[in-house]
């Protein structure tokens, strides 16, 4: 489980950009970030308690960067996306429940998480009979309304949505699905088939 979670920008920003601490040095006082930081750390915690229970099924983006995979609809259990600028990895867990991790990409200098933030619209798949926000920053966690198989998520810049979704009929363990095939018959020494 992390205790601790640092934050920086990409290198190529200005210098100066995180001059600003959630302690002030000089006096030891909290800043005005102090607050939002210990809600994003108490986030990350608790959903790395879930992340690290959950094995990584594939990784897609809607504006994908160079060598990166496009999100494709009607290929996952999530299959459509009207974002921006937005990924999703898909995992399951050890039973097999489908989880998605949907993330805002939009960010940058100068930009806080709320003038980037988008309304992402997602489209679930027939056999989709419910979604759960595991956890979610910018919205209340719990089970999703959706209507006609979509739901409209307002997620904040740089940040994003866990998803845990009820499929019936459940999908196959991925280990299992070869297990489940009928075997060939077996014919006991000194028979042979008869043909039928």
């Amino acid at each position: 489980m992390p205790t601790a979670f640092c934050y920086w920008g990409p290198t190529d920003w200005d210098a100066s950009w995180d001059k600003k601490a959630i302690v002030d040095p000089a006096t030891g006082g909290k800043t005005d970030l102090y607050e939002s930081v210990k809600a994003i750390n108490q986030s990350v915690r608790a959903m790395g308690d879930i992340l690290l229970g959950l094995t990584q099924d594939d990784v897609v983006h809607t504006a994908p960067p160079a060598g990166h995979r496009a999100f494709k609809p009607g290929q996952y259990w999530i299959s459509g996306l009207a974002a921006r600028n937005a990924a999703i990895g898909f995992f399951h867990d050890a039973a097999g429940t489908p989880y998605a991790m949907v993330i805002n990409q939009l960010h940058g200098m100068n930009q806080s998480a709320k003038t980037t933030a988008d309304t992402l619209e997602l489209t679930f798949a027939s056999n989709v009979t419910a979604v759960t926000a595991v956890n979610w920053l910018d919205g209340q966690p719990g089970k999703l309304m959706l209507k006609n198989h979509k739901v409209v998520l307002p997620v904040n810049g740089g940040t994003g949505v866990l998803l845990k979704a009820q499929i019936h009929p459940p999908q196959p363990e991925p280990n299992t699905i070869m297990q489940n095939l009928p075997s060939p018959p077996v014919s006991s020494p000194g028979r042979q088939p008869q043909p039928g």
